[in-house]
């Protein structure tokens, strides 16, 4: 392994724990139950991000082979968590308190910034072992910016979002 690698994976470790921070701020300040629903389990999985980055990096100096996937046991995936938060939240509540739109812009330029950190990093990594797991940290970040995208979209015009493909992305949030 290559010097490069302690500096990228110590930039890791610091994006997912200022992403922790910063969505349970987030979720703190936000009025919108279900954006305040996402931002928190944005926040379990930058937390639990930072426990997977410094357990595949020992796996990694000892020789072991990169997991396929994240480790999804502990951390329910963020669909299924606001599938399941959405059907308990009564019609009317889901579309309140919209000024916290800007939160969710917010939220959304976090992820970018990551998914384009996470892409330099693995065009970067100088063999597959830290590519694979600059790869799938990768593809987590894009995982939350789908949930931020479509959470926006839904909020921010509901009428748009029941009559374009966004709504394919989560359609079981037409009923």
């Amino acid at each position: 392994m290559s010097d490069w690698l302690p500096e990228a994976i110590e930039k890791a470790f610091e994006f997912e724990r200022h992403g922790a921070t910063f969505y349970l701020k987030l979720a703190a300040s936000t009025k919108n139950r279900l954006a305040r629903q996402l931002l928190n389990n944005l926040a379990k999985d930058e937390v639990q991000h930072v426990m997977d980055i410094d357990n595949i990096y020992n796996e990694l100096k000892d020789g072991k082979p990169l997991p396929k996937t994240m480790n999804r046991q502990s951390t329910e995936k963020i669909e299924d968590s606001i599938k399941r938060y959405f059907s308990n939240l009564d019609k009317d509540k889901r579309r309140e308190e919209m000024d916290d739109l800007e939160t969710l812009k917010l939220a959304m330029e976090t992820e970018r910034h990551g998914y384009q950190m996470y892409t330099d990093a693995m065009n970067a990594a100088d063999n597959e072992a830290l590519k694979n797991l600059f790869h799938l940290l990768r593809e987590e970040e894009k995982e939350h910016l789908t949930a931020l995208e479509n959470i926006y979209h839904y909020l921010a015009n509901p009428a748009d979002w029941f009559s374009q493909d966004e709504s394919q992305v989560w359609n079981w949030m037409n009923t």
